[in-house]
């Protein structure tokens, strides 16, 4: 019995298969998957929503106004109006807050993570993309420690120096020198560098829209590109309450833009004039004598038909009306329309002259 024992597993021994056994199948199965890998073609192409990096630039910049609000009414409490002196050092301050605790602990801004996107090295992938991005193509490694560090630099130290020096250029009146100056040519220097990157900035728009891949020029430049941070994942902020955000906050944009160059008291005139008015009755010719010979000596009585003000410190009679005004408001709309009517009436104001004061 032991011998039989002996004897099968001795056989078993001689049967094992040799310690590099699965080193000779590897370098026999390479082939094969080099030819699988080839037919396979390059990586899917990444389909970022250009929705979802815009709201969650967005969101971003919601929350950095929120945090600067509740601090600034911290200042307000112990000195008031500092708050507005100290406003560039308190934004680069949260924004070196909210780096910190996000893209600089290796994931993205809170407006990306609730839009589920997170940061990746586009360097890295473009180097090794069939290696790195996987097969939904939503794989590769975050930010390196220098992209972290330029992306930070970039995002609140640059624009808090580059606040800082237009404030002092402001104040020192740096346009002012005569030409050749050191503080004109600095304020042309500085006028050009903001151009150019106005100019690169509106580029890398065009290209964003046409392509997708980098919302700002920093994180081109960078390398940090916004992807999906799992494949499949609905998003925790609907697409319904950040369109009426988006709405209203362009709408209201818009209109903050458009207001101050629409003359409201002109399109006014202009409705005044297209409406019918009644023709004026004729009085008897003795009495319209008498009343133009009163009427010069003593202009008519009432409140201002521009402004309703009835204290008129400085009155005037529209003529042929005689209807009486405040100078400046007299003034100013028939310099702004020369073919200015009078509200009450509908006559065309031809000239004014000084009335009585009160």
């Amino acid at each position: 019995m032991m011998g039989l024992v002996d004897g099968g597993f001795a056989c078993g021994l001689s049967s094992a298969p040799p310690t590099d056994s699965w080193q000779i199948a590897a370098a026999a199965a390479t082939p094969q998957v080099e030819d699988l890998r080839r037919s396979l073609g390059p990586p899917p192409q990444l389909h970022v929503l250009r929705s979802s990096q815009l709201d969650a630039l967005r969101l971003d910049a919601e929350l950095g106004g929120m945090l600067q609000e509740q601090l600034g009414r911290l200042f307000e409490h112990f000195s008031p109006g500092r708050a507005a002196q100290l406003e560039p050092e308190l934004r680069a301050l949260l924004s070196l807050l909210v780096f910190g605790f996000s893209v600089w602990a290796g994931r993205a801004t809170p407006g990306s993570e609730l839009l589920n996107l997170r940061y990746r090295n586009e360097y890295a992938v473009a180097a090794r993309a069939k290696e790195l991005v996987g097969p939904l193509g939503v794989g590769g490694p975050g930010l390196s420690l220098p992209q972290r560090i330029v992306l930070g630099l970039g995002t609140a130290v640059l624009p808090y120096a580059w606040s800082r020096l237009c404030r002092a250029a402001h104040e020192g009146d740096w346009e002012e020198p005569e030409a050749g100056a050191w503080r004109r040519v600095a304020w042309r220097g500085m006028r050009w560098c903001e151009a150019a990157f106005t100019l690169a900035a509106a580029v890398n728009s065009w290209v964003f829209l046409s392509r997708g891949d980098y919302r700002s020029l920093l994180e081109r430049l960078v390398g940090a590109r916004l992807v999906w941070r799992q494949a499949a994942m609905n998003r925790i902020i609907s697409f319904e309450y950040l369109n009426r955000q988006l709405v209203w906050q362009e709408l209201s944009e818009a209109l903050l833009l458009l207001m101050p160059l629409v003359d409201i008291a002109r399109w006014r005139r202009a409705a005044l004039r297209a409406l019918p008015r009644p023709e004026p009755v004729a009085a008897p010719a003795v009495a319209a004598t008498a009343s133009a010979s009163a009427s010069t000596a003593v202009a008519a009585a009432g409140p201002c038909p521009l402004c309703g003000s009835d204290d008129l410190l400085t009155s005037v009679v529209a003529l042929p009306c005689r209807h009486t005004y405040c100078y400046y408001c007299l003034r100013s709309q028939t310099e702004a329309d020369a073919g200015f009517r009078c509200p009450l009436d509908g006559v065309r104001v031809a000239a004014m002259r000084r009335g009585t004061g009160r």
